[in-house]
């Protein structure tokens, strides 16, 4: 055993110096319920999946997941190391490592005979397949996947106080209570009261516990009705589908869990990508639909054989601990992820693997065969190939860049890692980089043809040229709004730059999708309106996303910049107030009100004459990052007074702050000619810190 811990640390200790990746980002890093001690009492009693930092609900399962002891969890371990990941993927590695010595346990106790050593190598060798499995990787080296450890280590330890023979009073409650705690950490754990009973009918005791068994459901139901109260355990509205599809989707997914289960040489956190037909119609591989019905067809005829043959229910019930944790993550109940399965979920599940693994292995160790010593061999062989690839996987979880580039090596189509290597590359201000991994998550959309993918990858893509383009190149800003605007019409996405060239047309039904898209169309569109001057139109594209969206912080942003630029500051003071109450503990809302404040500080100071307001109200938009319509403002005024040094100056810091030199210098030279002797000084002074702004390095 003491040889097994120190091989399980050895291959995981890689993931020690890991960084925040993938959901913890969100789920952790950033996530202000996690590190702001006030805010304790509303992570504990909501969604798991309540973000401080979170726009939109991205997926309507989410709303029902309910794990606070894993939110508990984080909560204290971000007191106790602060939000930096190295203490946490310690906690998560001790927790796998007390798993793997509580299986150890369990599987000493579930197997029959005396302990000797043929037993105890056939257990040890069973919990390292527990151990090392290359979808432990996941688990254990990503933060988030630890809802996992938390669920399985609380199943264990109710299993050893359940198979205690002299634990008597108390013991069922207490079971109860831990099940309990495995289920508020993680939704699989329902499964457990019936593989206990399951258990009790195939290995014993005897008689049935049934009183036993009844104590333990009492207690964990009223665990399941108390969290009914706080997070309602209500259903997720599904689109109908002929029964077919779900079984053909259930089965696949089953398909999937065998494969992974067997032949996981190439772990991935991508695994079975959902795929559909030219037509749009769901594509299942079918050798994992086939693979799942022989799994099924297995289940059930030892099930029925185990009926009379009381030899063969160790096994079944062996079976039935991989099976049945499954079935919450068998797809019966479309879960709308990317992929159908996840190799995280095998956690729990590899269990009965393991048991049925060391149940094999006993019988193989004791024979003086040929073939025993053959399976022997084989059997060592493959813990030290998982091994050997676990401990490789475990470095993928380092970095977001890491993690996604071996996934794109995994599979070249994989349209979700070509997203993240976006993001990533965009964060790290590698913009054409970010720009031509949009392109290819095109291209790949558009050869699988599924139009409505390739048009999230031109939005994505058309949103990083609307922010690098500077509010000065007009023609640029609205070729993209038009571009927009023509989409809703004609569902005809076309427009061409020097950065982007795209023309793709979608179906009707495509467009209606995109079209609904928040952060990719709606949102970009109203930015596209108020950045080519179009201020109450984009205004009311602004209202109508809060309205729709009332946790989307950008769009209120949005909204009360807007107001502001157009002078109504009380319908401004009211969206303020309404994103309060909407949002009261955004860590974002502090930075919206402050500009507010500084914007209407600009705005109040004095201004005699109509040139002076002109100028305090250009100044305002600048301040909000709105030149182009600060120029608008201030553009006929210049034409108008040329020789107003304050106003040319103004003019002119519009284009220097984004490094453009031509139109000031015009202005500048012009303001120059036609002044008085006495006031070309100042203008030839100005005229000289422009230029070494120009010759200066770009920041």
């Amino acid at each position: 055993m003491a040889c097994l811990c120190a091989v399980t640390v050895g291959v995981f200790h890689r993931g020690l110096d890991g960084q925040w990746v993938r959901d913890d980002i969100s789920l952790i890093q950033t996530n202000t319920y996690i590190s702001d001690p006030a805010l304790v009492g509303k992570a504990l009693t909501s969604s798991f999946w309540t973000l401080s930092g979170a726009r939109e609900e991205w997926n309507p399962v989410y709303s029902n997941v309910y794990r606070p002891v894993v939110t508990a969890a984080y909560i204290v371990q971000g007191r106790v190391f602060g939000i930096k990941p190295y203490g946490f993927h310690a906690v998560s590695l001790l927790l796998h490592l007390a798993c793997v010595l509580l299986v150890w346990l369990w599987l000493r106790e579930r197997l029959p005979g005396p302990p000797d050593w043929p037993k105890d190598v056939a257990v040890t060798l069973g919990a390292a397949v527990f151990a090392l499995h290359p979808s432990r990787g996941e688990v254990v080296a990503w933060v988030s996947g630890s809802t996992d450890l938390w669920m399985t280590f609380f199943v264990l330890v109710a299993l050893l106080v359940w198979n205690r023979r002299d634990v008597r009073r108390g013991a069922a409650p207490l079971v109860g209570a831990l099940l309990g705690l495995a289920f508020l950490s993680k939704e699989a754990a329902i499964v457990v009261p019936v593989l206990l009973a399951a258990d009790a009918w195939c290995l014993g005791p005897r008689p049935f516990p049934t009183k036993k068994l009844v104590t333990v459901g009492t207690v964990f139901g009223a665990v399941l009705l108390a969290r009914h109260f706080v997070i309602p355990l209500t259903g997720v509205d599904a689109p109908k589908e002929a029964s077919i599809e779900t079984l053909r989707r259930s089965l696949s997914s089953l398909g999937h869990y065998v494969h992974l289960a067997l032949t996981d040489w190439t772990p991935s956190v991508q695994v079975a990508l959902r795929d559909a037909l030219p037509g749009g119609e769901p594509y299942y591989a079918p050798w994992s639909v086939w693979a799942g019905a022989a799994m099924l067809a297995l289940l059930i005829g030892l099930g029925i054989t185990s009926l009379g043959r009381p030899r063969l229910r160790p096994w079944f019930a062996d079976l039935l601990w991989f099976f049945l944790p499954l079935i919450p993550v068998l797809n019966i109940v479309d879960l709308r992820a990317d992929a159908l399965v996840s190799e995280r979920f095998l956690y729990l599940p590899l269990l009965g693997l393991a048991s049925l693994a060391a149940r094999a292995m006993v019988p193989a160790f004791q024979s003086r065969s040929l073939v025993g010593k053959v399976s022997s061999g084989a059997i060592v062989a493959v813990v030290v190939a998982y091994a050997a690839i676990t401990s490789v996987h475990v470095t993928h979880f380092r970095d977001e860049e890491r993690l996604w580039t071996h996934e794109l090596s995994v599979n070249p189509e994989n349209h979700a890692a070509v997203k993240t290597l976006e993001s990533v590359a965009w964060r790290e201000g590698r913009w054409q980089e970010a720009l031509a991994y949009d392109l290819r998550g095109y291209q790949i959309a558009v050869e699988a043809r599924e139009s409505r993918l390739a048009m999230e990858f031109l939005l994505r893509a058309s949103r990083r040229v609307t922010i690098r383009t500077p509010d000065w190149d007009q023609a640029t800003l609205v070729r993209l709004k038009q571009a927009y605007d023509d989409y809703l019409e004609t569902n005809r996405f076309a427009f061409e730059t020097g950065q982007l060239r795209a023309d793709i047309e979608t179906s009707p039904e495509a467009a209606r999708d995109v079209t609904a898209m928040l952060g990719l169309f709606r949102f970009p569109r109203a930015v596209l309106w108020a950045r080519t001057g179009h201020l109450a139109g984009a205004t009311e594209q602004a209202r109508a996303i809060v309205s729709d969206s009332p946790s989307h912080i950008e769009a209120w942003s949005l909204l009360t910049q807007l107001l502001v630029q157009r002078e109504k500051w009380s319908e401004a003071e009211a969206a303020l107030a309404e994103m309060k109450r909407q949002l009261p503990d955004h860590p974002g809302r502090a930075a919206i009100e402050a500009r507010f404040e500084g914007a209407r500080a600009i705005a109040e100071r004095p201004a005699d004459t109509p040139a002076e307001r002109a100028m305090r109200l250009a100044e305002v938009h600048a301040f909000l990052g709105a030149r182009h319509t600060a120029r608008l403002l201030l553009d006929p005024w210049v034409e108008k007074k040329p020789g107003d040094f304050a106003l040319v100056m103004a003019r002119a810091k519009l284009d220097v702050a984004e490094r453009l030199f031509g139109p000031p210098r015009a202005l500048l030279e012009r303001g120059r000619d036609i002044a008085s002797s006495t006031e070309r000084e100042q203008w030839d002074r100005a005229l000289a810190e422009l230029q070494m702004l120009e010759r200066s390095p770009t920041p």
